[in-house]
């Protein structure tokens, strides 16, 4: 049996996949540090882990993570996008990783689990750059998400 997820209550509201994939797209919206949490959460990590775990993978202090958070959210109202703000009760602070994840305690550890819609579009997102520009198969230019054997990928490291 399978013990049920009490997700941490936020207004946060969902974007779409087309909405996450500009937003990715944006020069200058998301900041390296939260692509390179998404990219472990996603592909290391099943999708979901604390800000910890992710540091012990990457080698940065967990509280760059939520700094990132916040840097992308302003870098993207500046550019327009609409993020409703969700603000905590007693303090009055924003909970910036509400809008990228669905959260919940997990023993001592507060897990961020990405949200659906961004995992895939940041999968698409990704694939992007799997093509590498324009590279033929069968004498067919690749589509934009398509991924082709033995092509270069596009990594993100630090």
């Amino acid at each position: 049996m399978e013990k049920e997820i009490n997700y941490y209550p936020t207004n946060a509201q969902n974007f779409t996949i087309d909405e996450w994939i500009y937003m990715l797209q944006e020069n200058s919206g998301f900041t390296p540090v939260l692509l390179e949490a998404l990219y472990v959460l996603i592909i290391e990590m099943e999708g979901k882990g604390s800000a910890k775990q992710i540091s012990e993978i990457t080698g940065r202090s967990y509280q760059v993570y939520n700094s990132s958070m916040a840097q992308t959210v302003k870098r993207l109202r500046k550019k327009g996008y609409a993020f409703v703000a969700d603000v905590r009760k007693n303090s009055k602070k924003e909970r910036y990783w509400s809008h990228f994840f669905k959260g919940y305690y997990e023993r001592e550890l507060f897990i961020w689990e990405v949200k659906d819609t961004l995992e895939e579009a940041f999968m698409k997102y990704m694939r992007k750059f799997d093509v590498g520009g324009i590279h033929t198969h069968d004498n067919e230019v690749a589509n934009e998400y398509e991924t082709v054997e033995g092509m270069r990928r596009h990594r993100i490291h630090y």
